[in-house]
Formats: C-alpha cells, sequence, structure tokens
C-alpha cells in the first residue's frame, strides 16, 4: 500500500518514542500537533516496557489483531521509578491509540493481545495525557484527561465486556426479544455516561467515542444474529419471533448521520459493515431460504453510502472477502470503478496486484519437517495448492479432512504438489499437529504421506509472505500457483464436503490444462 504508507506515515525521529502520523481524514488541515503521552505504573504492576498502538483505518473485533493496518507500534522502556513517555506528531485531528503494558503476546502467533490495558481510547491531538496504572484502577491527568476518563468510566460500565457477550446463543434462541432489549439497555447505559461528561469534551470527540460506544454494542447484537442465520437457511424458514425483530432493527434510524466526521471511526465503519452484511443476507432468505451468500456487497454499499465512507467500507469489504478466499475478479473492478478516495483505491489496487490471477507470486524460503530449507520456487513448473493453517482452527481441521480425497485425484502425478503451511509459532506444536499417529488435542492436520509440510520458523504471522498473502490473518486460506509460480486463484473452494472436493479437484485440473 504504497500510498497508504505515504499518507499514514510512520517516521521515527530522534528517539523511539517520537512519531509522525498524517491519518487519512478528508477535509483536515495540515497543521501538525504534538500529542504526549505520559505515565506512571505501581510497583504492584508487573511491568518492563509500554507499547503504543496507533489505530489505523479499520478494527474488527472478529479477524484482526491490533497491529493490523496500524501506522505504527512504538516501544518505550519503563524506568526505575515506573514512569514513561511518548511524544507524537500528527496532523490536528482526533486519533485512537492502545497501551500495553509490557509485550503482551500469544503464543500461536506472536501477536498481541486483542485488548490492550488502554484499548482504543480516543485521543485529541495536542493534548498532554497523563496515565497512572494501578493495580485495578487507571487515573487520568493533565490536557485531555477529561477524554480518557470518560472513556474509561464506559469502560467499567461493562468491564471486560461481559454483560454485552455474557448471553450464549442458547438465551438468544428461547427469547430474543428480551435478549434484544438487554442490548439495548446496555447500549443506554453507556451512553448516558458519555452524556454525563458532555461539556467537558469537544463536539468531535463527543460524537465519535458516541459512535465508538454504539459500533461496539451493534456490532456484538448483528454479528450473533448473523451466525444465526445459517442455521434458519438449512430449516427452510425463519421464526416469527426472529423476524420481528429483525425487521424492527431495519426500521430503526441511523445512530450517526453519514456525513459525520464520527461515521468514519474504524469502530462504527466495522459496524456498518457487518449490518450492511446481516441485512443482505436476511433478504436473501426471505426471497429464496439457501444456504448460499453471495458476498458481493458492492451495490448495496454503493446504494446506501457515498464518498469518503462508501470508499472505507468497500476497501474494507474487499479484504474481508479476501479472507474468505471469495474476492471475485468482478468484485475489484466493481469497487475500482466506483471509489474516489486515492488511499483506498491503492489499497483495492494493491489486493488486484496480489491475488489477480496471473500475478507472480515472490518466492520465500521455509522449513520442512525435518529442517530442510524449502523455496517456493522450486516447485516452479508445478502446480500447487498452498493451505494456510494453524492448529486448533477449527475451519482449519476441516479442510485438511476434505484435502486427501482431493490429492487422491492426483495420485502418481509429478506436476502437482500439495502444500500444507502451518503459521505455528510453535514447532514442536506443529509436528505433533502434523503427525500420521495423533495423539489427543493434536490431531487435526495430517494430510498424506505426499503433501510438503511446511513451518514459518517461529515467524508465524509476522512472516512477510503471511503478512503479503494472508492479509488479515483470517484461516483456513486456500492459494492456487499455476506452473508459472503465478497466482491461478485466490478462491480455490474449501474442501468441506464431497461437492466442494469435487470443484476443488476441477480448479486444479484447469490450472493444470492452462498454457
Amino acid at each position: 500500500m504504497k500510498l497508504l504508507k505515504n499518507i499514514l506515515l510512520l517516521m521515527l525521529l530522534s528517539s523511539s518514542t517520537d512519531l509522525l502520523l498524517a491519518q487519512e481524514i478528508a477535509g483536515t488541515a495540515n497543521t501538525q500537533r504534538i500529542t504526549y503521552i505520559t505515565g506512571k505504573v505501581d510497583k504492584k504492576v508487573k511491568h518492563d516496557s509500554i507499547l503504543l498502538v496507533l489505530q489505523g483505518p479499520f478494527f474488527s473485533y472478529g479477524t484482526m489483531h491490533p497491529e493490523q493496518f496500524s501506522p505504527g507500534t512504538l516501544k518505550t522502556i519503563v524506568n526505575k521509578d515506573g514512569e514513561f513517555k511518548f511524544k507524537i506528531i500528527t496532523v490536528n485531528s482526533p486519533f485512537h491509540i492502545s497501551l500495553y503494558i509490557s509485550d503482551k503476546r500469544d503464543t500461536t502467533f506472536g501477536l498481541l493481545n486483542s485488548c490492550g490495558d488502554i484499548d482504543k481510547y480516543l485521543i485529541e491531538a495536542g493534548d498532554s495525557v497523563h496515565i497512572a496504572f494501578a493495580t485495578s484502577s487507571r487515573t487520568f491527568t493533565g490536557k485531555g484527561a477529561a477524554l480518557f476518563q470518560t472513556q474509561y468510566q464506559v469502560e467499567q460500565a461493562d468491564k471486560d465486556r461481559k454483560e454485552l457477550m455474557s448471553d450464549p446463543t442458547d438465551a438468544l434462541h428461547h427469547n430474543v426479544k428480551h435478549w434484544l432489549a438487554r442490548k439495548d439497555s446496555l447500549l443506554n447505559v453507556k451512553l448516558n455516561v458519555l452524556s454525563l461528561n458532555k461539556l467537558e469534551l469537544s463536539s468531535t470527540s463527543y460524537n465519535i467515542v458516541r459512535g465508538d460506544i454504539i459500533s461496539d454494542n451493534r456490532f456484538a447484537v448483528y454479528n450473533l444474529l448473523y451466525s444465526c442465520l445459517p442455521l434458519f437457511a438449512t430449516q427452510g424458514k425463519i421464526p416469527p419471533d426472529f423476524a420481528v425483530v429483525f425487521d424492527e432493527l431495519k426500521g430503526r434510524p441511523d445512530y450517526i448521520d453519514h456525513a459525520d466526521r464520527a461515521a468514519l471511526s474504524p469502530k462504527y465503519v466495522d459496524y456498518l459493515y457487518n449490518k450492511l452484511r446481516f441485512e443482505a443476507k436476511y433478504k436473501l432468505l426471505l426471497d429464496s431460504p439457501s444456504t448460499h451468500f453471495d458476498h458481493n456487497l458492492c451495490n448495496d454499499i454503493n446504494e446506501q453510502f457515498d464518498g469518503l465512507l462508501r470508499d472505507k467500507l468497500l476497501a474494507w469489504w474487499l479484504y474481508d472477502v479476501n479472507s474468505l478466499n471469495r474476492l471475485q475478479p468482478e468484485y475489484l473492478a466493481n469497487a475500482l470503478s466506483v471509489m474516489k478516495t486515492p488511499n483506498f483505491i491503492e489499497m483495492a489496487e494493491e489486493l488486484k496486484a496480489v491475488f489477480a490471477q496471473g500475478q507472480p507470486i515472490t518466492d520465500y524460503d521455509f522449513k520442512d519437517a525435518k529442517g530442510r530449507t524449502v523455496h517456493l520456487a522450486d516447485f516452479k513448473g508445478k502446480v500447487v495448492l498452498v493451505d494456510f493453517w494453524f492448529s486448533g482452527c477449527g475451519g482449519c481441521i476441516n479442510v485438511a479432512k476434505g484435502l486427501p480425497k482431493v490429492e487422491e485425484a492426483f495420485k502418481g502425478r509429478n506436476d502437482v504438489v500439495f502444500v500444507s503451511m502451518s503459521i505455528d509459532k510453535n514447532k514442536n506444536k506443529w509436528l505433533r499437529s502434523i503427525s500420521s499417529k495423533p495423539t489427543g488435542i493434536y490431531y487435526t492436520h495430517y494430510t498424506t504421506p505426499t503433501t510438503v509440510y511446511l513451518y514459518t520458523g517461529g515467524t508465524a504471522g509476522n512472516n512477510p509472505f503471511i503478512k503479503k498473502y494472508v492479509p488479515l490473518g483470517a484461516y483456513p486460506f486456500l492459494l492456487l500457483i499455476d506452473k508459472g509460480g503465478k497466482v491461478f486463484s485466490s478462491t480455490p473452494p474449501r474442501p468441506v464436503g464431497e461437492q466442494n472436493q469435487l470443484a476443488l479437484i476441477k480448479e486444479i485440473k484447469r490450472a493444470l490444462d492452462t498454457r
């Protein structure tokens, strides 16, 4: 994303805690402001460093880790008195940050935990906020403290989102009207907390935080309702009480005017996208009950939105469908035909440059189960199906179970290679997962003796090949490479069920027959 990187510019200055960030906000003056974030960590809180992650243009609770799309992550050492300091130079507009006490990365991917100790807080450019971290509380002083304190109070109204996420699916099915009423009530509680602090905030910050509160709640609502739709498709009908709730939600007015700056907040964009996705699938079920869902939301987005918000939603939709192995060429063409915002056009063009048929695959090297180095270029002259996965991924297991039947169709041929690409950070976990004699929880990903099992050498999701070809980190992901070492398809069928296995076999044969 060359242009995006110029707009979301990361420039380290005299120390590791200085940052120059220009944000993608239309109509914002180019005047630069210096923002300070300082703090002190109580001795009772385990710490060695502080990480600051700047929020990029997108955020999703479901599919993204905190550093995806981030213009920069900064790290500073806490001094002997527990103090730290960050200096950030930005354009004159609010932005979101997360702070992590120590470098908290999971052992599977080596990625930051999804929630920071200060999690996606809005800050005004030019503020100077001091944060005191105690074992069970946070206090804020300095310019901009009221904005942080307000977000903290909102957060405490449902600590760790327990109430929002507490209802299991069976509670929703038992009484969906009551379930929605509880979520509405929780939303109102948080909005009331914000309202009590309105006079202490700028109108811009108030509106953005309001949008973030709404997004957090409504994302959870639409995400869970969306998960019910496949069941209703299988049953061939939508229960009447669900239909009433669905129609009521659709009839509610927009929470924020689409022309408002707050609608561009990464969280609000994700909420709007999930709402669009739900409404499109619900309409499909009303017209013709089916488990099939056309993921082409381009017309829906284009009809309901315009300008920067439309382009941002289109870019997010393209990345999302790509993560599902469903980025069709016409999706890119349709989106690019209406997009006007240069940085989001650049994002779409980059997806096209990476995943369009005929694009060269960048060569990388990996390790096999015996520790030998294997280059993707070693397979040139052969059709290669790459299966990206990690241990414990349910969808990945389903793909692995279907691959042996696909490989069987090409038994004895030396012009087809099946590559099993693990992004496990722990080598031993990977080796247990590909054992031909699995035990316990590690039964999963062994397919056949002829499969080429590769490993990213502990780099996991930070591996440059993985970051390029699985940009949202959503698994499983399949990639079909032609004999010339170029992309043949980034949308090969996942071999789950006999019909999809036959479809994948057909796609591989088509790649073999293509000159």
